[in-house]
């Protein structure tokens, strides 16, 4: 069971924003996908939601075509997060939450336990009845990150589920980056969660995935595990700024850094 991409491309506005790309996000792997700016993140991201239809190629899960999923059915396997997030009403916190719930047969009491215990997890409990459009950025994303989470919570032993993060980071303090790409590896050990997630943090995606995709205008330069895609020549060439690794720190991390390339004060 795995959300797969099949030689997938995509064309829009006469540019060509994926390339014949082969992808597998597999239950209890965390997949981060990494470029520069209009590599494709964002594009390989949607088009694995179904939001974007692919000039050509297939995209199946667990062995179903995409296309194929009813709406509701797909909803409690699938959760999506994008980049911007907008929503101008004057909702509270605990209400944007609870609407991860919404494909679900409502039930009151197991709803707000579970919006809850996503709120905690987020932290964002203390936010709960404040309105949403009054929040800070970063306190929007970790709403945000609670309502998808929530979408997704239900029993043990269930199918697999899959999270699709669009730079969930981004608006986030290092605190809550951290504690961010904490949770998301310690859920997907458990087997019930498939997660890919776009990440511009070199040193982030080298300690967190399981599986990285280093994409370039649209095609895939590398893909693998951190020693088959974090390269010196790999990072050099794709984002044009010269690096050197640093070695493994504990649990083999790597450490990317970029050296001073002499920039002077005029």
């Amino acid at each position: 069971m795995s959300l797969i991409a099949e030689n997938v491309s995509l064309h829009a506005n006469g540019e060509i924003r994926l390339c014949e790309i082969s992808c597998e996000i597999r239950p209890g792997e965390l997949t981060v996908i990494i470029g520069p700016n209009g590599s494709g993140k964002t594009s390989l991201i949607k088009t694995l939601a179904g939001e974007l239809i692919p000039t050509q190629g297939h995209l199946s899960l667990d062995g179903l075509d995409l296309r194929e999923w009813k709406a509701g059915e797909l909803a409690q396997r699938r959760a999506v997060m994008p980049q911007h997030a907008t929503l101008d009403f004057p909702f509270r916190v605990s209400d944007v939450v609870a609407l991860g719930r919404s494909p679900y047969p409502r039930d009151l009491q197991k709803d707000q336990n579970l919006v809850e215990e996503a709120m905690a997890c987020f932290d964002v409990k203390a936010l709960a009845d404040r309105m949403y459009t009054s929040l800070s950025g970063g306190e929007r994303q970790r709403v945000q990150l609670a309502r998808v989470w929530v979408q997704l919570r239900q029993p043990e032993g269930a199918l697999p589920r899959y999270l699709l993060l669009d730079e969930p980071s981004s608006a986030l303090d290092l605190r809550h980056q951290r504690e961010l790409l904490a949770l998301l590896k310690n859920s997907v050990h458990s087997g019930q969660f498939g997660v890919a997630t776009a990440l511009h943090d070199l040193n982030s995606a080298a300690q967190y995935a399981d599986q990285l995709i280093l994409l370039n205008k649209g095609f895939i330069a590398a893909s693998g595990s951190r020693e088959q895609v974090f390269t010196t020549e790999n990072i050099t060439n794709i984002y044009k700024v010269p690096v050197e690794f640093l070695g493994y720190t504990a649990g083999k991390k790597q450490v990317i850094a970029v050296p001073d390339i002499g920039v002077t004060d005029d």
